[in-house]
């Protein structure tokens, strides 16, 4: 596994973003623009940005974005740059979420997924993610989703 850093993004990042939304989600998928990932960054949303070092360079490997509720958290999108996938940028990503969830002291976590993304239902099931419902058509005619979620407090008895 790589060395890979996390910090938050801010509008110095928005380039790299959208270069990694690009790579990550077809067009149909209505992959994030540069002004959507500004809307979220001034929102203060949570917005991750993952970096590997590569010949002492560093470079924007992923991000996750997730938005805050009263009680719980959305992890509405995480995308790794192709290139690094395989490579513990999303568990790493996705580690981060969890800390700053447990640190809002939120009672879940939740996600949509589509059911053919094995790798990230698997990096999901990992942190302790289960599958609550079957989204017809949620990512358009035809192409279904699954929403999973993580009860903190359940973690937090274990």
């Amino acid at each position: 596994m790589m060395q890979v850093s996390i910090r938050s993004a801010d509008k110095s990042d928005i380039k790299e973003l959208v270069e990694i939304e690009k790579s990550s989600f077809v067009s149909g998928d209505g992959p994030l623009s540069s002004k959507s990932f500004r809307y979220h960054i001034e929102r203060s949303n949570i917005l991750f940005i993952a970096s590997v070092n590569i010949n002492d360079k560093c470079v924007a490997a992923g991000y996750a974005l997730v938005l805050p509720r009263k009680n719980s958290m959305r992890l509405y999108s995480i995308a790794v740059n192709p290139a690094y996938r395989g490579k513990g940028v999303a568990h790493e990503l996705l580690k981060e979420v969890m800390h700053c969830a447990a640190k809002r002291k939120v009672a879940s976590v939740y996600l949509e997924v589509r059911p053919d993304n094995e790798a990230a239902i698997l990096l999901y099931r990992k942190f302790g993610f289960c599958k609550t419902a079957e989204l017809s058509d949620y990512y358009g005619e035809g192409s279904h989703g699954i929403r999973m979620i993580v009860s903190l407090q359940a973690i937090s008895n274990n």
